[in-house]
């Protein structure tokens, strides 16, 4: 059955989709021919997360493009825009293929959507290097949070329990939460306190809270806050210099991917979104991209590791969407949808693929040269 994750952005589909690159790299380039772009003309760019496998990715669009990709990404995952449209302009017809990453480290199929008020597993579903970086602060915070709050029934009353140390007012760096969410107002608008002691005040509960939150008599830690009951306020970037574009892309999602089954796919999917509406917008506007030909996709790369005799990891790649651009200036974007039924239209084998091992022997052999001289 199909799976779609619902994040605040839109339906992102996640499973039933998914192509491996042996698969992907040929319709890739079909498509991208059948659009227009003429393969000796060709220039591919490639965007790719760091902490991902890019060898077998390098290799196979080499096969099937005839021409090394051009790397264009940032060492957070992001398009490096500037040198990306540097490129543009001295290039014709120009295909350009970004993704997310993430190492599925788990048999259950990665999905963010939020599926109610569930407990997650300790055990992490999908893992990126990059991405862990880049969420580390915020994930302190939110776990933190989870223990400074508390879910009580007493004499038929549901209350919450909120450590003081969340309650200080214009809290500058940290987790905020909405009490307007979690906690009812008196008719004057203030919260109805039951109790006040140090270091908790005990509130009467939101009405519209869940009652499986209140199972018992006695307290409840909170084991998921659900993204609209709480925010993060920051004063500063949280990660070097380096990772702070996938920081900003990610910011003002960062309650719903911390609060997700699995927030590291979650990570991926607004990451790869965000990416795509931004640079989407700059083509458009780019005096180097007028008049050309192009393809700018993404996606995500789901890198699965090695098992048994197998020496490499496999990856399949989930589309997401893709802009194409013709030489008379027409644009259009391809949703996910529509993108999926391209790219399952196009042929899933290449006649104009080179062998990697006869284009070596000649690189080898025009290449060679005066060894060192024999004593």
């Amino acid at each position: 059955m199909s799976a779609f994750s619902r994040n605040p952005l839109g339906v992102f589909r996640t499973e039933g989709v998914s192509l491996d690159y042996g698969d992907f790299f040929p319709r890739l380039y079909n498509l991208c021919c059948s659009i227009g772009l003429s393969r000796s003309n060709q220039s591919l760019g490639a965007a790719f997360c760091p902490d991902q496998d890019q060898g077998r990715a390098t290799l196979m669009l080499t096969k099937h493009f005839g021409v090394f990709p051009v790397e264009l990404g940032n060492i957070d995952g992001t398009l490096n825009f500037r040198d990306a449209m540097n490129w543009v302009a001295r290039s014709n017809d120009i295909v350009l293929l970004q993704t997310s990453h993430v190492l599925r480290n788990s048999a259950v199929p990665p999905s963010s959507g939020v599926r109610g008020l569930q407990v997650r597993s300790t055990e992490q579903l999908t893992v990126c290097g990059t991405m862990s970086k880049v969420l580390a602060w915020y994930q302190r915070e939110y776990q933190n949070a989870l223990g400074h709050v508390r879910f009580v029934q007493a004499q038929g009353k549901h209350l919450v329990e909120i450590d003081t140390v969340l309650l200080e007012k214009n809290r500058e760096d940290g987790l905020c939460l909405n009490l307007n969410r979690l906690v009812e107002k008196e008719s004057n608008g203030a919260f109805q306190v039951d109790f006040e002691s140090d270091p908790k005040v005990t509130f009467h509960a939101n009405a519209a809270l869940p009652d499986k939150l209140f199972n018992g008599q006695s307290s409840q830690v909170c084991k998921l806050l659900y993204p609209e009951w709480f925010s993060f306020n920051t004063s500063e970037p949280k990660v070097e210099a380096a990772l702070q574009c996938a920081e900003a892309n990610l910011r003002d999602q960062m309650a719903y991917i911390v609060s997700a089954p699995d927030p590291l796919f979650a990570a991926a999917e607004i990451n790869i979104q965000k990416e795509f509406d931004a640079n989407t917008q700059r083509i458009k506007t780019s005096s180097d991209a007028k008049g050309k030909r192009l393809v700018y996709l993404v996606g995500i790369s789901v890198e699965t590791p090695a098992q048994g005799d197998t020496d490499f990891s496999e990856t399949g790649f989930i589309p997401w969407q893709a802009f194409v651009q013709d030489g008379g200036g027409e644009c259009k974007v391809l949703n996910q949808a529509a993108l999926i039924h391209k790219l399952k239209e196009a042929s899933p084998l290449n006649p104009d693929e080179i062998d990697l091992d006869v284009v070596l022997r000649q690189l080898e052999s025009d290449e060679e040269g005066p060894g060192f001289a024999d004593d």
